[in-house]
């Protein structure tokens, strides 16, 4: 038995041991007001909050892992508004893919919640916080010193008992080498995003509801028209397109009786193109969990 798979096994019976008896402690950050509206992505803001570290990876298409506490990447579950919108477990691009001008902050749980979130989770979760309808309205164009654009646009109205918020964006960057070594530095992409929510607040309960696409395709390695010195080609291509859907409520049945209920589905297909070779996946992941919580005298359950 590998040291790996011992690892995965030792950390899993950790997070059963810990995490179902006591809570895991959630510490929360709020992203500066305005430095959302100016990133493309969401890597940036992750890599500044304490406690996170983004590990580039896949360099040749320019992606990155999300580690806590020193632990790889693959054991961190990122989650939106708590629930697995980018699958159960996030790709090197995942954090990449997200604009951040829909988002308010972020709260990071170190440590192992593999009993309610699986194995993907032995290491910490990190929860990005949708931004709440407020009736403003912007749109912000971006143009980097590294031939990358940027269009981002964020569109609410605020009412009650309704609401709603749309995200939307559209990234363009070409691929460069600077420094002509045959080997491009930053990936070419182009990505498309939209991601509209619902809120409803009543006298009984709240409700968030949301759905998203993004279609992204990225390409590294060698410049067109360019060999490396032994005079061979290494072009790396990857399209990106993924569906989804979800909702997050709270309703209370009685005085000291509440329903919970989370529910959550994404179909993600990647086609990856290694010079002539061409591999495809795809992969769909379903979510519906209900809680029922109460209270009777000096006992909540």
């Amino acid at each position: 038995m590998t040291r790996s798979i011992l690892l995965r096994r030792l950390l899993l019976l950790l997070s059963l041991w810990v995490g179902t008896p006591l809570p895991l402690a959630a510490q929360g950050t709020a992203f500066p007001e305005l430095l959302p509206r100016r990133l493309a992505d969401v890597g940036l803001l992750l890599d500044r909050t304490s406690g996170l570290r983004l590990q580039p990876i896949a360099g040749g298409l320019g992606g990155a892992a999300i580690r806590i506490r020193g632990l790889s990447g693959r054991y961190t579950q990122l989650l939106l508004d708590g629930l697995p919108l980018l699958g159960a477990s996030a790709s090197p691009l995942s954090a990449l893919q997200l604009p951040p001008i829909g988002l308010t902050g972020v709260e990071v749980q170190a440590g192992p919640a593999s009993a309610r979130y699986g194995l993907h989770a032995a290491g910490g979760l990190v929860d990005l916080v949708s931004r709440r309808p407020d009736g403003q309205r912007e749109a912000w164009y971006h143009e980097t010193s590294r031939e990358g654009t940027d269009v981002l646009v964020y569109w609410s109205g605020a009412a009650r008992p309704l609401s709603y918020t749309v995200t939307g964006g559209l990234h363009a960057q070409d691929m460069l080498d600077p420094d002509d070594d045959v080997w491009a530095d930053v990936p070419a992409f182009r990505r498309v995003t939209v991601r509209p929510r619902a809120f409803w607040q009543g006298a009984r309960g709240t409700l968030v509801a949301t759905a998203g696409g993004t279609w992204e395709k990225r390409e590294g390695g060698t410049p067109a028209g360019r060999r490396l010195k032994n005079n061979v080609q290494y072009r790396e291509q990857l399209e990106t397109r993924r569906a989804d859907a979800g909702l997050n409520g709270r309703y209370r049945l009685g005085e000291s009786l509440h329903l919970g209920v989370r529910a959550a589905a994404v179909r993600d297909r990647r086609e990856r193109r290694l010079n002539t070779t061409i591999t495809a996946d795809a992969r769909a992941i379903a979510l519906l969990e209900a809680t029922l919580l109460g209270r009777g005298g000096a006992h909540r359950w």
